[in-house]
């Protein structure tokens, strides 16, 4: 009996080591180990730039970070030995940064800082802080591979929220020689340039269908379309969308990344654990820095209880020493050349129903105001397309109806609180109290927010965001009113427009006060297709915003006009 169990083990022992492989280097070149088997003997003969040393009777590869990604896709179940993990590519044939920005464009210190740093090591992660200007930062970056033949294609993956009023904005007015183009669900392949598209698209990489094995009768899953994914450099904004490994996001890009350069960008990328480093990690150099094996990741640095993983003390720092080593990341505060308030302008696409709501709603107020006549009752109807631009608006009985069953503007507001503030205070203006109402209503999951709308409530609400009790204050700038220092906060969201300039002007007052420690961000969201920016644009110039609202309705019915559309 003893007999057959050291045979059986035996067996076992051997069939695993039989199938080992190694990757090591001996600073020379890379090198592969493993039992003789001719499948993997074949499997071998397809690397290119492979060869045999008879000598060691090993197989050899050159010292490059290319030949070590094919290898890792060829052999994903690899030991990568560490003389390869702690081997710096980097250091040999780093690229001359020589870099002139385009005209119109000064870099601030840190940005040049992080350019250096991400042309550099090639795969980096940038982790700035919001506000930083880490879209400006990748451009040149970008730019600087292109005009020096380093890249043909690059591909971004962002959210759909900064696409436009970030991304493309940005490429168009600093880098109008680099061609920027949205990438198409009906594409399988992608010419040179610079190709966009946000994180739902991910699925045009790669489309299964389950189908029913005919033989086993099985479910699998059968490959209808693979998209051609030969870009050379692949940016991935606000990685933290990728952090876990259980996603399908994560399941497709891990088929394609990494890329000889590839680039994440965050600036919260772990904001529950130190463990959601890993795939993100993965997806930027092939699992170089926290190794290629998930559950050894997390059995090396967690401990496991019924539920889920947690971290130990000394995996967190053991962590952290390996993310900082391939990370860059500045503070607003570091960044002294920074003015004191920075402003991002935020686009929301609304949902077909929505729109076709608001324009409902916009048709009426147009048809007042054919003759050029501004009445009551035409300015009555302004005011409601300006509640009607956020989701919202009050019936002739003072009920709040809603215009849609999906609000993308509180989505994006979500979306705007976690990827630009993180853990920070930030205070939400939002004017009408259905708004409010609703919004605390699909946030109140995700963060702790307290709201201040006038009444006994909300003085108690104003002080628990100022000793930190809530990180979100959700106010009507009214109830916030001059006198007021809210400057603990972080930044500003204007949710929506208000309707009156000094109100406008005292609510930024109180967070933008001389003598503030910090740098502050303010963010204008605006729904696509309405008359918010007129009036973020009429508040800033002090115009009367009834005239504003119903010059843009005309202006617009001209356009429509002129375009034909009726």
């Amino acid at each position: 009996m003893t007999f057959l169990l050291n045979f059986v083990l035996t067996k076992i022992l051997f069939i695993n080591i039989k199938y080992s492989m190694e990757l090591y280097t001996d600073g020379k070149k890379l090198i592969i180990s493993f039992y003789y088997d001719p499948a993997l003997v074949e499997k071998v003969k397809t690397l290119p730039n492979r060869s045999f040393d008879p000598q060691t009777k090993n197989w050899i590869l050159p010292l490059n970070l290319e030949s070590f990604y094919v290898f890792r896709k060829a052999f994903p179940n690899a030991e990568i030995d560490k003389s390869v993990r702690n081997f710096d590519f980097n250091r040999q044939n780093n690229p001359l940064l020589n870099y002139v920005p385009p005209s119109g464009l000064t870099p601030y210190k840190h940005q040049i800082e992080t350019l250096k740093f991400m042309l550099q090591q090639k795969q980096a992660a940038v982790f700035n802080t919001m506000g930083t200007g880490k879209t400006i930062t990748s451009l040149m970056a970008l730019d600087y591979l292109f005009q020096n033949g380093l890249i043909k294609k690059a591909l971004i993956i962002t959210p759909l929220l900064v696409m436009n009023d970030a991304w493309i904005s940005d490429c168009n007015t600093y880098f109008p020689h680099l061609n920027i183009q949205k990438l198409s669900k009906n594409q399988n392949e992608a010419g040179e340039g610079i190709w966009i598209i946000n994180w739902d698209m991910i699925k045009i990489l790669f489309d299964y269908v389950i189908e029913e094995d005919e033989k086993t009768g099985k479910k699998i899953k059968r490959i209808t379309k693979t998209f051609n994914f030969d870009f050379d450099c692949v940016l991935l904004d606000e990685s933290a969308k990728a952090r876990n490994v259980r996603t399908k996001r994560f399941e497709i890009l891990k088929r394609y990344l990494p890329v000889e350069y590839t680039f994440i960008l965050s600036g919260l990328p772990a904001p529950n654990t130190p463990l959601e480093y890993w795939s993100q990690f993965y997806l930027m150099d092939g699992g170089k820095t926290l190794g290629v094996n998930y559950w050894q990741f997390l059995s090396k640095h967690a401990y496991k209880t019924k539920f889920d993983w947690f971290i130990t003390k000394d995996g967190a720092a053991a962590i952290k020493e390996k993310v900082v080593a391939k990370s860059i990341r500045f503070e607003l505060e570091d960044c002294v050349d920074l003015p004191e308030n920075i402003t991002l302008w935020r686009e929301v696409e609304l949902d077909s129903e929505h729109l076709r709501n608001y324009d409902k709603i916009e048709n009426e107020a147009s048809a007042l105001i054919e003759n050029s006549n501004i009445n009551t009752e035409s300015s009555a109807k302004a005011s409601k397309l300006w509640q009607a631009a956020s989701g919202y608006v009050y019936d002739d009985i003072g009920r709040s109806v809603s215009l849609t069953k999906n609000n993308k503007k509180i989505e994006a507001l979500r979306e705007i609180i976690e990827e630009e503030f993180g853990r920070e205070r930030v205070i939400v203006f939002a004017y009408f109290k259905s708004h409010i109402d609703e919004i605390i209503k699909a946030l109140k999951g995700h963060f702790s927010i307290a709201a201040a709308y006038g009444g006994q409530n909300s003085g108690k609400s104003i002080a628990d965001f100022k000793s930190g009790a809530v990180q979100i204050l959700l106010a009507n700038p009214v109830s916030v009113g001059t006198g007021l220092n809210l400057s603990v906060s972080k930044g500003i969201i204007w949710f929506s427009p208000v309707w009156d300039y000094e109100i406008f002007d005292q609510a930024r007052k109180r967070v933008q006060r001389i003598g503030l420690k910090h740098k502050s961000l303010e963010v204008f969201m605006h729904a696509k297709d309405t008359i918010e920016y007129s009036m973020y644009w009429g508040l800033r110039h002090k115009k009367d915003m009834s005239s504003i609202i119903l010059k843009s309705i005309k202006e617009k019915n001209k356009r429509k006009k002129l375009e034909g559309i009726y």
